[in-house]
């Protein structure tokens, strides 16, 4: 088997809406990140068949195994249709990537369209909502239901198919678009779970900055506010 489809899996039929082709316009949804960006992921499960990965470089066929990290880097971005069932629904700007298997370049110019999970995505709110509600009008419940839940810093992505009967949950980092963590089970069983590990924007942690930035700045107004009125006092005494 080529490299499995993970994004088809990830959120399932929609694979078939990144599939359509791709046209050469300006996209309604960009990616928040840029050329050179990377993110790496640890595989925590990896079953057949979504264990394979084909080493393009060296034409040889991988198995990826609990602890593999896989590393996506941006070398350029491109634009897409999304199509469902032959409806245009929107264009999007999608990433191109090289791919890592445990430090080593194993696929050049990937699309995260067909062999390998989409780890870049856009962060408009509209984007989601569209895929969402298009998804639920023209596909049936047997052959997919998608939700789409906004947390403060997160965007969660469920899928579930009944005539495959598969779950998908994707989780997404609302502030640059970058996959945090991705799980497919069939049939009840996980088969593949990947978690992001690291990256070269700080995805998963700005709301934990944002915060721990507002507390310094709050413990330092308080202990200026108690530095002032004690000097005030001494001012106060010394008259």
């Amino acid at each position: 088997m080529h490299n499995v489809k993970l994004l088809y899996v990830s959120i399932l039929l929609l694979i078939v809406l990144f599939s359509q082709g791709v046209i050469m316009t300006t996209p309604q949804y960009e990616l928040a990140v840029d050329k050179g960006d990377w993110a790496e992921y640890e595989i925590k499960v990896a079953k057949w068949p979504f264990n394979f990965i084909f080493n393009e470089i060296e034409y040889k066929r991988m198995v990826m195994e609990e602890g593999d990290r896989l590393r996506f880097v941006i070398v350029d971005t491109d634009v897409k249709s999304v199509i469902m069932k032959g409806e245009h629904v929107l264009d999007v700007e999608i990433a191109v990537f090289d791919v890592y298997l445990n430090g080593e370049l194993v696929a050049r110019n990937e699309k995260g369209d067909d062999r390998y999970f989409n780890a870049f995505w856009p962060t408009n709110e509209n984007f989601y909502r569209t895929i969402e509600e298009k998804t639920n009008e023209l596909f049936t419940e047997e052959e997919m239901v998608l939700s789409v839940e906004f947390g403060l810093d997160k965007i969660i992505i469920r899928s579930e198919s009944k005539m495959l009967d598969r779950k998908a949950e994707t989780i997404i980092d609302r502030f640059f678009g970058i996959l945090l963590e991705i799980k497919v089970i069939v049939a009840g069983e996980e088969m593949f779970h990947a978690v992001l590990v690291n990256a070269s924007k700080p995805a998963g942690y700005v709301l934990s900055i944002i915060l721990i930035t507002a507390v310094i700045i709050v413990m330092a107004a308080f202990v200026i506010t108690i530095y002032t009125q004690k000097r005030r006092t001494k001012i106060l005494t010394a008259k």
